[in-house]
């Protein structure tokens, strides 16, 4: 997974330090295949991946994760829960790269 990620932050044409993803109600395939999650819905999950390789996912208490080397599952029970835990991983000042096909508005003004 991690030369999925390298592969993926080479091809961008500007400077990320960062990718936020969300896997919505209709499956975000960026989602699936960089995290490499196949089995189970992880509808709603948002997923932050670093230059290193390393994923960091969060999901809500119903979605069910098996944490790996380089992956990490954080447990949010609701929004105000999610954007704290969230500003570990996405301090101000770090360029995110995003698919915008998958987030709505109401994501970009997190």
């Amino acid at each position: 997974m991690k030369d999925r990620i390298r592969k993926v932050f080479s091809l961008i044409n500007e400077y990320v330090d960062v990718i936020f993803l969300k896997n919505t109600g209709f499956r975000n395939p960026s989602f699936l295949y960089l995290t490499g999650l196949t089995h189970g819905v992880f509808e709603g999950a948002t997923a932050v991946i670093s230059k290193d390789g390393m994923v960091d996912v969060f999901i809500s208490p119903l979605d069910q994760g098996k944490g790996t080397p380089n992956m990490r599952f954080h447990m949010v029970t609701s929004g105000k829960d999610f954007k704290e835990k969230i500003k570990e991983f996405i301090p101000k000042g770090v360029k995110i790269g995003v698919d915008g096909r998958y987030l709505s508005y109401q994501d970009y003004k997190m």
